[in-house]
């Protein structure tokens, strides 16, 4: 079933529904075919990329927008979809996700989220323009994620090494293994865990659920705005033991609950200027982990968007 999105919305017989997130456009159908989609000169081009027991065979539907030599560098490579790479089957593990623009080109000003975050956690204060560039940030994935939800896709693994920022804070690009309700059994970072997860013994057979994916850009979110994770800040995160972390996740032992002024003063200042709804949805977030009540109460994608846009007025 293609996902559907009210506005910006162009439907293509070939690619279901396309959306625009920001200045991109993106589509995805289903579980079995995965779009990017790039309008170029009013004119749109779209690759696909086709899943055979977890083989990704890639057919280009326009080659001539990579060939066209008046096009920009940019504009040049916007509709690569790492074709070498998905034809030899380097992602057989399970890679079901889309990449709208490659950022592995030689000279392009784009990022991994996870390096902005480390450049985040060095800044003490922030500019008013600083600020506007992370919310501005946080915006833009909520609104890819509550695309994917729409379209009753889970992730499942959403961790900052997924998406690619520039430097002018746009989104462009984002990498997932799992749009699905399957099981997930390996993480890349173990600071990037759902606390179902967390909490069950056997972990082989986990289903996630869209509060998961919840529960992740929270993480994510809240470093971006506060330059703190949320769990165990007296260390840098790559000090502290998986177990440990995993422990006080479970436990729901936040810096919600740590009766130190000096660390909630930065989280109150990081947060000046945002939305007084968002650090009540980080409270939401955070403080119930591991509660049995917690899933009910774990709020959804649509609900951060719609505090952070109040934030941003």
């Amino acid at each position: 079933m293609p996902i559907s999105i009210k506005k910006n919305r162009q439907v293509f017989d070939e690619a279901g529904t396309a959306y625009v997130v920001g200045d991109l456009i993106y589509a995805v159908s289903d579980s079995t075919k995965i779009y990017s989609v790039t309008n170029c000169e009013e004119k749109v081009y779209v690759e696909v990329a086709e899943v055979y027991q977890n083989r990704h065979v890639v057919r280009r539907m326009s080659d001539e927008l990579v060939e066209r030599p008046h096009l920009t560098k940019e504009q040049r490579f916007a509709n690569t979809l790492w074709p070498e790479k998905l034809v030899k089957g380097e992602y057989d593990s399970g890679f079901t996700g889309f990449i709208s623009r490659n950022p592995h080109v030689e000279g392009n000003p784009f990022v991994s989220l996870a390096e902005v975050i480390e450049e985040r956690k060095k800044k003490k204060i922030l500019l008013r323009e600083e600020q506007k560039y992370y919310l501005n940030l946080g915006i833009q994935l909520a609104e890819i994620i509550e695309i994917l939800h729409e379209g009753e896709h889970v992730i499942g693994t959403l961790s900052p090494d997924k998406f690619w920022v520039s430097e002018a804070g746009d989104v462009y690009s984002f990498l997932t293994y799992q749009f699905s309700y399957e099981k997930v059994n390996a993480f890349d970072s173990p600071q990037y865990v759902a606390p179902e997860w967390l909490s069950q013994r056997n972990r082989e057979r986990i289903l996630f659920d869209k509060k998961s994916d919840s529960f992740l850009y929270a993480l994510i979110l809240f470093q971006l705005l506060t330059g703190k994770y949320p769990f165990v800040s007296d260390r840098d995160i790559s000090e502290v033991k998986k177990e440990e972390l995993w422990e006080q996740m479970v436990d729901g032992k936040s810096l919600y609950f740590w009766e130190d002024s000096n660390i909630m003063n930065t989280i109150e200042e990081a947060l000046q200027g945002v939305s007084p709804e968002v650090e009540s949805l980080f409270k939401r977030t955070f403080d119930y982990c591991g509660d049995e009540e917690y899933d009910e109460s774990r709020a959804s994608i649509k609900e951060w968007l719609h505090a952070l846009k109040e934030g941003n007025n």
